[in-house]
């Protein structure tokens, strides 16, 4: 089968993202015609391989994003370690709802920022990725501090703990199962990183 090749694929010979045109391309096949700028676009909508190669031979494009990724991560888990030992250490100052607005917006731009960055980074070896156990245990893990943390600030107590700066068990509790999974979740994100 005739391979064609284009801009840094075509020098570098990725066969991943070298496009193949079918033998028989011009042949209906179950009575649909199989048209080749039809499969790569296809192609682009589910692994995107233009941006995946950029991101693999660039000299500065991938360290940049993983700078990125690695900021992102600061962002959001410093404020939220910060938080969590002050609602688990039970210290009167300095009070629960001046570090929550501070540190709060703080998190979301971080976790904004390393959602961004983790998107091109995934995109870079998705099919990598997508299949890394440990990637997907990262991903539960982040999914499930998600999910505690909404139905932390939807709750009475979490109000309760900002108003008159007396976080209950409940509060607490979760603040420490938010503790848990966002350092399980930076743990394993290292582990992929390094495997």
């Amino acid at each position: 089968m005739p391979v064609r090749c284009s801009g840094q694929a075509a020098r570098l010979r990725l066969p991943s993202v070298c496009s193949v045109r079918p033998k028989f391309a011009h042949k209906p096949t179950l009575g649909v015609p199989i048209r080749p700028s039809r499969l790569k676009k296809n192609r682009l909508k589910i692994l995107f391989p233009e941006l995946s190669v950029s991101l693999r031979t660039s000299e500065w494009l991938y360290p940049l994003v993983n700078t990125l990724h690695i900021v992102g991560i600061a962002l959001l888990i410093g404020p939220i370690l910060i938080l969590d030992w002050r609602v688990l250490r039970l210290r009167g100052s300095p009070t629960v709802s001046v570090l929550a607005t501070v540190l709060l917006p703080a998190a979301r731009v971080g976790f904004a920022l390393a959602l961004m960055a983790g998107f091109l980074l995934f995109m870079a070896r998705p099919l990598e990725y997508a299949f890394n156990t440990l990637f997907q245990l990262k991903l539960g893990c982040v999914v499930l501090a998600l999910l505690n943390i909404a139905l932390l600030h939807r709750s009475k107590a979490w109000g309760a703990a900002v108003t008159y700066n007396h976080p209950d068990l409940r509060v607490r509790l979760a603040w420490g199962f938010s503790l848990l999974f966002w350092l399980m979740a930076l743990v394993l994100g290292r582990l992929v990183g390094y495997r």
